[in-house]
């Protein structure tokens, strides 16, 4: 009595959305809504699970880059609180060598962090300057996230939600495959999950 998930054209979806009805998934409209009702809720449910969040492609390449670079700050924190509690755990432990009537040596917890920052970074912090230099780095890197991805105050007077349309033509201009809205959903599911693969930049700890 209704249309299956495949038989759901793209149209179909941004009907749904105009005119916030269902009406149009049944396969004849004679047919009372209130025998249909809960297929059609489920239906619907389906399609907005199927589509997932509702960004175009620009704000999912935006949304994958900021959380990279937002995992590079991560990084760069654990790095540097871990070098200072590094530094106080090397300085005891010298200092153990010393009244045993050793020679201190490094700490292998320290020389695998210094190993880490510098490959990180590039940058070795037991040069002239280096822990400066590292502290510098963090600090940058810090303020060129905030820079490129301030934070955005909710402001619900110019909010306009983006509809499957927007997505829709958002994908089709980054997609070699020229869909139209008379085109199975499914189909454009396909080609949404191949950009979104191409768009993902790959993970870069550098």
């Amino acid at each position: 009595m209704i249309k299956s998930l495949f038989e759901i054209t793209n149209k179909d979806v941004i009907l749904l959305e105009e005119t916030k009805s269902a009406n149009h998934l049944k396969r004849f409209r004679w047919i009372p809504f209130f025998m249909v009702k809960d297929k059609l809720n489920k239906l619907v449910q389906e399609i907005k699970d199927r589509l997932g969040d509702k960004k175009t492609s620009d704000g999912l390449q935006e949304e994958y880059e900021k959380t990279l670079a937002y995992q590079t700050l991560q990084l760069l924190d654990a790095l540097y609180y871990g070098l200072i509690a590094e530094f106080g755990v090397k300085a005891r432990f010298n200092a153990i060598k010393i009244l045993m009537g050793e020679k201190p040596k490094e700490h292998e917890g320290f020389i695998h962090l210094i190993e880490l920052i510098k490959e990180h970074t590039g940058i070795d912090v037991l040069e002239d300057d280096g822990f400066k230099k590292f502290e510098a780095h963090r600090i940058f890197k810090q303020d060129k996230f905030n820079e490129r991805y301030p934070e955005k105050k909710e402001d619900k007077s110019n909010d306009k939600s983006v509809t499957f349309q927007d997505i829709f033509i958002s994908y089709m201009e980054h997609s070699n495959t020229k869909l139209t809205e008379n085109d199975r959903f499914l189909l454009f599911l396909t080609v949404k999950k191949k950009v979104e693969d191409k768009l993902r930049p790959k993970q870069d700890n550098g």
